[in-house]
């Protein structure tokens, strides 16, 4: 299942739920500066339920931890491995 969210005054861009757990997800093209990434990562901020929260971006880059446990994944690895979200 798949649907929005809010968190305060941000906006969560989905939240997913499957048989094994729940994730929240931010959607962004590109993250060029360290101000794009907190705008959206702040959306996460204050969700202490221990599901996942993950950042989808095109980057390309071998970063995929961010601050706070937050993970940043590559948008192409996102829509082609079926269990990427269990493995990072």
């Amino acid at each position: 299942m798949v649907d929005i969210g809010k968190n305060r005054d941000k906006e969560i861009d989905f939240i997913a739920t499957d048989s094994y757990d729940t994730y929240y997800l931010q959607v962004a093209y590109h993250l060029p500066t360290p101000e794009k990434v907190e705008q959206e990562i702040s959306s996460f901020y204050r969700l202490d339920d221990g599901y996942k929260k993950i950042l989808i971006t095109m980057d390309d880059d071998p970063f995929t931890q961010l601050k706070r446990g937050y993970k940043k994944i590559n948008a192409l690895e996102f829509l082609l491995d079926r269990n990427c979200l269990r493995t990072i």
